[in-house]
């Protein structure tokens, strides 16, 4: 399994994240976000290992603001109601995510190049960062997907559903005072 810490905001966290063995970290630039990170990114990028993915979070975004950002990051992910068609004009490695209960065939990913992974969320009005959790569903593991909503320490040990998952996306239980918390973070490695 591997874990992508998300909405990291400054060089702490990135620290944090790098010395808990993250495989991926996010940012957010999702301007509705709390985590919302507008043009200082560049000098947290530098900071990341060539190892760790680094991934830029757009929601429902315009296409001239990703084309331009999308150079400085290994995996664009959309979290909104992008189409197979908009995922596809970056030409470029992505996470599309799913929200459940949306009854709607996404066969269609597969068949790209680009296609790196589902992100299953919760479906909410809003755009993730609530820590909420759903109910179990099935999954084929012959895909890689991440897992995210309301994952923390408690629910994780307890629940093989998450272990037995490829990946696991945290963001909103990691942090106290919108910062991410070490002693929070090691417990996932």
């Amino acid at each position: 399994m591997k874990i992508k810490f998300c909405g990291v905001k400054n060089k702490k966290d990135i620290k944090k994240a790098i010395l808990c063995n993250a495989n991926f970290i996010g940012f957010n630039f999702y301007k509705n976000s709390k985590r919302f990170l507008q043009d200082s990114f560049i000098p947290l990028i530098k900071m990341i290992p060539s190892y760790i993915y680094k991934v830029a979070l757009f929601v429902n975004e315009e296409y001239n603001i990703i084309n331009k950002i999308k150079n400085y990051f290994d995996l664009i992910q959309f979290h909104g109601n992008e189409s197979f068609f908009f995922c596809e004009l970056f030409n470029k490695k992505y996470i599309k995510t799913i929200r459940l209960n949306k009854k709607t065939d996404f066969n269609i990913f597969y068949y790209s190049n680009n296609f790196f992974s589902f992100l299953i969320d919760k479906k909410n009005i809003n755009y993730g960062g609530f820590g909420e959790q759903y109910k179990k569903f099935k999954f084929n593991k012959k895909n890689s997907c991440f897992i995210s909503g309301g994952i923390n320490l408690f629910n994780y040990k307890k629940n093989s559903y998450f272990s037995n998952c490829f990946n696991i996306d945290i963001c909103s239980s990691l942090e106290y005072k919108q910062l991410k918390n070490i002693k929070k973070m090691i417990n996932f490695i």
